[in-house]
């Protein structure tokens, strides 16, 4: 089973923007690691932006521009090889 992958795009007062990734975790007994990859305009090459643990199920991205276009999204890394990856999830940066 991949990982589900959820997203939420929040702004703070002072207009910089984030996206928060949540997702629900497969039972795996020999994951060692996730892994979160990035797309800038969703396309071109994918990014590994975080390596995070076994039981962590959220992440904030906090490096995102204005007006760009990210996609995400989530793989677990076992002892043998690296998952199939999660849905993939999009987030619209709006322009300020």
């Amino acid at each position: 089973m991949r990982p589900f992958l959820a997203m939420l795009l929040l702004s703070t007062a002072a207009l910089a923007h984030t996206v928060t990734l949540t997702w629900q975790l497969s039972p795996a007994n020999d994951a060692i690691r996730q892994s979160i990859y990035r797309q800038v305009d969703c396309t071109g090459p994918w990014v590994r932006r975080a390596n995070v643990s076994t039981t962590t199920v959220e992440w904030v991205d906090e490096h995102v521009k204005d007006g760009k276009t990210y996609c995400y999204y989530v793989s677990v890394t076992t002892n043998t090889k690296e998952t199939a990856a999660s849905n993939v999830a999009q987030a619209v940066i709006p322009t300020e």
